[in-house]
């Protein structure tokens, strides 16, 4: 009696554990600080979104644009208040005054005008990782956009 008991409770804990339901994985999120008033980088933004992008562990890839009140005044704060994964500047000033180095490759042409996309040396692991793919679709969708009639 004692061993079909047993088995019996074996075989509801093999049963449940076949049938436990497997988590998503927790998203990463990408903040990105921008500049409110360069409504034309939004579409490209969304878009990107919308591409359910994935980490290499499997990890879905979340967009949060920081768009604040003053631009010019928070660019300061970049680094000590706010540590966003992904920058936009309007300017290689903009990166100068928030200390933040600007490398050549991260020109961006949008419609006529020139942005500087930024991964800062703060973000590391799976989070710069993250910004990197959002920072690569983003540059997929300006050139999509520039290149429509």
């Amino acid at each position: 009696m004692k061993i079909i008991l047993i088995a019996f409770l074996t075989s509801i804990l093999v049963l449940f554990g076949g049938c436990s339901v497997k988590n998503e994985p927790e998203p990463i999120v990408v903040s990105l600080f921008r500049d409110p008033d360069a409504a034309e980088l939004e579409k490209a933004i969304l878009a990107v979104g919308l591409r359910q992008l994935r980490t290499s562990h499997g990890r879905p890839i979340v967009i949060a644009t920081y768009e604040p009140k003053s631009y010019a005044d928070d660019l300061t704060m970049l680094g000590h208040r706010y540590h966003p994964q992904l920058i936009i500047f309007n300017s290689l000033e903009d990166g100068e005054k928030a200390k933040v180095e600007v490398p050549p490759q991260s020109i961006l042409e949008v419609s006529r005008k020139r942005c500087y996309l930024v991964i800062p040396a703060w973000v590391t692991g799976e989070d710069r990782e993250a910004a990197q793919l959002v920072m690569v679709g983003f540059r997929q969708e300006m050139s999509r956009t520039a290149s429509k009639p």
